[in-house]
């Protein structure tokens, strides 16, 4: 129950900094503000039982905030992110609809976290069903259907032309891969 009080209050603290600073502030006070809340992540950092990296960026100032930002960290299910930007990326060319619709069989599912796993096999949901099951409950099966369909070197290449270095254990790869 902690863990989740200090992830709250963390995630709290970094929403903050996403939020536009009125331009009646000083530069100075941007700049204690931004340091308070440096302050606030490193303190929450430093208290959690277990290691963490944060990295937030205000997009519209550029201000940032950091902790332990260049240590390397398994991406654990954050990989689902960038399999859901090579999806898009694939609709958006014309390549693929989220419409489409996709078969799920027994061979697909997938252990661990999700629902399709629990689904009778000829289930043909939406492209758009695959992403939202991925993103909201961290669907197992369905990241792995979109991953063999977008493919994996595709995926990684993306994130390459984006200046994101992956390698080894943190590099998208199948789920079944890291759960059996």
């Amino acid at each position: 129950m902690r863990i989740s009080k200090i992830l709250g209050s963390t995630l709290a603290v970094i929403s903050a900094c996403f939020f536009p600073i009125s331009p009646c502030f000083a530069q100075t006070e941007n700049a204690k503000a931004l340091d308070r809340l440096q302050s606030r992540v490193a303190e929450l950092a430093i208290s959690f039982p277990g290691t963490i990296g944060v990295y937030a960026r205000n997009i519209e100032t550029g201000a940032e905030v950091t902790y332990k930002s260049d240590d390397r960290f398994p991406m654990a299910s954050v990989y689902k992110i960038p399999i859901m930007v090579r999806v898009f990326r694939e609709v958006d060319a014309g390549h693929l609809h989220l419409t489409d619709r996709i078969e799920l069989t027994e061979a697909d599912k997938r252990l661990g976290s999700g629902l399709f796993m629990y689904m009778t096999p000829g289930l043909k949901p939406t492209l758009h069903d695959l992403l939202t099951m991925m993103i909201t409950v961290s669907d197992n099966t369905a990241t792995d259907k979109l991953l063999g369909i977008v493919g994996a070197q595709n995926v990684n290449a993306m994130l390459s032309t984006l200046g994101i270095k992956m390698s080894g254990s943190t590099a998208p790869r199948p789920t079944s891969s890291l759960t059996g």
